[in-house]
């Protein structure tokens, strides 16, 4: 089903194909000329083109024809990263199955012990000076031990807090009373 933008230089309108069409497909150029005779019917503001109502007389606009062109031929380019790396993947048709091209061998996987931390190598280099640095950086760090407080000390919250259950039990006596 094809959907054609049609103008007589004056007036635009849409037009879809309502059955196959002979004359007019994806290779049909734009500009070409097309002659609509006898009744076309419309529907929801796009008229509905068949081989009866429709003649294919031809013609080109070299502009539009440039234009086209050069589409056509970067089209061939575009996402051509697909299914790749970094790329979208291919598209599935729904109710099928994606298949996948890599077998993962499970037997393989279950032989790999992935919870064994291995100790990565460290290259002994300028490095050393480096660890030494901080070393003594964290020992003078551990050395002053100073205790730090978040969140605006703790007592006066506490406080708050004793205050607040004191309310409730002055609430219980005065609904009793």
């Amino acid at each position: 089903m094809l959907r054609l933008q049609m103008t007589d230089g004056h007036i635009s309108c849409t037009a879809v194909e309502f059955s196959y069409m002979s004359k007019i497909s994806l290779n049909t150029p734009p500009g070409t000329k097309v002659k609509l005779s006898g009744i076309v019917d419309i529907k929801n503001g796009f008229l509905l083109l068949n081989d009866s109502n429709t003649t294919v007389l031809g013609g080109e606009v070299e502009h539009l024809i440039e234009k086209w062109e050069l589409q056509r031929s970067l089209s061939k380019h575009n996402r051509s990263n697909i299914g790749t790396e970094g790329g979208p993947p291919p598209f599935v048709p729904f109710g099928q199955k994606c298949i996948s091209h890599v077998q993962v061998d499970s037997r393989e996987l279950d032989r790999r012990k992935t919870l064994q931390v291995t100790m990565p190598v460290k290259p002994t280099n300028d490095n050393d000076e480096f660890e030494k640095q901080r070393t003594a950086a964290i020992a003078e760090v551990a050395k002053s031990k100073e205790t730090k407080t978040f969140g605006g000390g703790g007592g006066g919250a506490r406080s708050n807090l004793n205050m607040s259950a004191a309310g409730n039990r002055n609430r219980e006596i005065l609904q009793k009373e």
